[in-house]
């Protein structure tokens, strides 16, 4: 369990952005089947299942019979990012530049093993409200405390090198006070009537690949924590991270309104 600073501290990371832009007019002509997204909390779920660590007494040679070298891909839909907000839409009308910047954790804030040295894709942060209770304090004064269960699902981006590679961008077109926000990016000069029209419609899908972790034959992962009120914070709350490791194949920026994709972006191996 860690203590309410160590929770602050998660709240208040500088979060590492990816940021999209894309250029109507480059549609592909496809639609994406929105009824078709996989449900990450499900393959979780099958994949914790099927595949378990490489055991104490297994060798090598045994592990890699029984765990697959490669998964099928899967498509996963960003529903929510940190805080609530699903990412960041940013218009310049100066240069006409619509920008997008998807959820990445950072990995500054470290919670148990599993999760160290991460870069996290989150795919949904849901808080639920469990109510309030009257709690008491060492010196006897009363509070009211209000109780929250966190939930989140998330992707470990194996591959980030490559990604951010994908996305980097050139400082001198950083937006001025928005530098580490949008520090990895792509970006397209849109007409203001383009931007406006599509800006609250944009959705974002993720193609990945699951792999394992360290050779280990993990593919996925839990994490717990939880932190208790004080009276400057009468908060309390259980914190559950669910993740999958994964090797990120495409980005697709669509449209929600009817699915039409509107730009593709291809990961692919970087040289080093």
């Amino acid at each position: 369990m860690c203590n309410q600073a160590m929770w602050k501290a998660k709240l208040n990371f500088v979060l590492v952005f990816a940021t999209i832009v894309f250029t109507v007019g480059t549609s592909y002509g496809e639609r994406i089947d929105m009824k078709k997204f996989d449900n990450p909390s499900k393959i979780h779920t099958e994949l914790s299942k099927r595949f378990k660590p490489k055991g104490e007494f297994e060798t090598t040679e045994e592990f890699s019979k029984r765990i697959p070298t490669q998964q099928k891909d899967y498509v996963f839909a960003i529903t929510s990012g940190w805080a609530g907000s699903h990412y960041d839409v940013k218009y310049d009308p100066d240069n006409n530049i619509l920008l997008v910047a998807l959820p990445f954790d950072g990995g500054l804030v470290h919670y148990g093993d599993n999760r160290h040295d991460m870069k996290i894709l989150i795919l949904s942060h849901a808080t639920v409200n469990k109510g309030e209770w009257t709690g008491t304090t060492a010196y006897n004064a009363k509070a009211r405390v209000k109780s929250l269960e966190i939930f989140q699902n998330e992707l470990n981006v194996t591959n980030w090198g490559d990604v951010s590679s994908a996305l980097a961008v050139a400082p001198s077109l950083l937006p001025k006070g928005h530098e580490l926000r949008y520090k990895y990016s792509l970006f397209a000069r849109l007409a203001p009537e383009t931007a406006m029209a599509l800006v609250h419609k944009l959705g974002v899908a993720i193609v990945a690949e699951p792999v394992t972790a360290n050779q280990s034959g993990v593919y996925t992962y839990k994490e717990e924590d939880a932190f208790s009120a004080t009276l400057s914070h009468p908060v309390t709350a259980s914190i559950h991270f669910q993740g999958i490791n994964v090797l990120v194949k495409k980005i697709i920026l669509y449209n929600k309104a009817d699915g039409t994709i509107i730009t593709k972006l291809d990961i692919s191996e970087q040289d080093n």
